[in-house]
């Protein structure tokens, strides 16, 4: 969960940022908990996961792993993460 008033963009708008990326083949989402299913049906390329997130720590790396696809951890920007945005944010004048 992420917290009182989060998230603060919807669904939609999240898809729509993320569709936009030129890097970016498909995006999907899912209302599993985790995206195991989906990953089994789809075997994406790469798995690509956000934040400071060790590759160990990403949900559905072993299967991705196992047929030979990739998982990668975009780098951390500190200061740039969701909620320091969202702080920023409220506490401008």
């Amino acid at each position: 969960q992420k917290g009182k008033g989060r998230p603060v963009f919807t669904e939609a708008q999240r898809v729509e940022v993320l569709s936009a990326l030129e890097c970016v083949d498909y995006v999907t989402v899912f209302g599993e908990p985790t995206p195991d299913d989906l990953l089994r049906r789809i075997r994406p390329d790469v798995l690509v996961k956000g934040g400071d997130y060790a590759v160990d720590a990403v949900e559905g790396r072993e299967i991705v792993a196992s047929y030979g696809g990739e998982v990668r951890v975009l780098a951390h920007r500190p200061g740039l993460g969701s909620t320091q945005v969202i702080e920023a944010l409220l506490s401008a004048p």
